[in-house]
């Protein structure tokens, strides 16, 4: 076939291959040599090939298809999973081109083409399966994740606004209204709760501090009294800690982080009396500009 093709002279002595004739020719004749032996040196072996896949033509004048011969079953494969887009073939005696694009035989001596198609077995006709083609069925869930990050409240007094407004939260100064849960910085799932006197003392003049917050509680567990970080969490591999701790776990009221990064003071409230209070923030607010609420 290779011969007929390009007009060479092909001698093969024991593992030496010698193609001879014009300089043009030779080169493509070459690559032809080079195909076959890829598709003989291939790690696919040619039984596999014969279990796994099946080609076949199509004759327009008979309703059945027609299976390709074993040795031209496995020529055609290895050069459709070399991602070629037609390969040559002798068959009968014949020179052919398959076109794997158009999935079609053409006969170069009459001039006619029929279609081709291949087969898996196990899974059915496919009869346009091209490398790099094909239809994929995909499973699209949405991820859910737990709350990590709450808007919450914190109560202080006068003499720490300056400070947190400043340099954040630090939980140096744990101790001084409250350390029930653990020595670290409270925060309030409501604000009605930051404006106790216990966690926010009012002033002399009667004035209380409260800060809407951003807070990382991450996962947590019930705080005590003497925790002074958050405990280790019970798991085989790397020792980790929870990431803050809370007076419920299944209905928490107030969280206590024992880490300053945790915590971003959002917005200031200021009041002098409160008994209800409704904050709305709005688009562009900052943290440092008072917010005055006297009910």
């Amino acid at each position: 076939m290779i011969k007929r093709k390009h007009g060479v002279e092909i001698q093969i002595k024991g593992t030496i291959i010698t193609v001879s004739g014009f300089k043009d020719y030779v080169t493509g004749g070459l690559c032809d040599v080079k195909l076959l032996l890829e598709r003989i040196s291939s790690s696919v072996s040619d039984r596999e090939i014969l279990r796994t896949v099946q080609w076949m033509f199509h004759d327009p004048d008979s309703s059945d298809a027609t299976l390709y011969s074993p040795d031209a079953t496995v020529f055609i494969e290895n050069a459709l999973r070399m991602r070629l887009e037609k390969v040559d073939i002798l068959l009968d005696n014949q020179p052919h081109i398959i076109n794997f694009e158009k999935m079609q035989e053409y006969n170069i001596a009459s001039g006619k083409s029929v279609k081709v198609s291949r087969k898996l077995p196990e899974l059915g006709d496919l009869d346009a399966d091209v490398p790099g083609k094909g239809t994929f069925l995909y499973v699209l869930q949405r991820a859910t994740y737990p709350e990590v990050e709450r808007t919450l409240y914190h109560g202080t007094s006068e003499t720490c606004v300056k400070e947190i407004c400043v340099h954040g939260f630090n939980r140096s100064f744990s101790g001084k209204n409250a350390t029930v849960y653990g020595q670290g910085v409270y925060f309030a799932v409501n604000s009605a709760l930051s404006v106790q006197e216990q966690y926010s003392p009012p002033n002399a003049d009667g004035y209380k501090y409260i800060f809407v917050s951003k807070v990382l509680t991450g996962d947590y567990t019930k705080g005590c009294h003497s925790m002074k970080t958050a405990p280790l969490r019970e798991t085989d591999g790397i020792p980790l800690r929870y990431d803050s701790v809370t007076d419920d776990i299944t209905k928490p009221t107030m969280f206590v982080i024992f880490n300053d990064t945790q915590a971003f003071p959002e917005y200031l409230i200021t009041t002098n009396h409160c008994i209800f209070l409704c904050l709305c923030l709005l688009p562009g607010s900052e943290f440092t500009k008072d917010l005055f609420i006297t009910v």
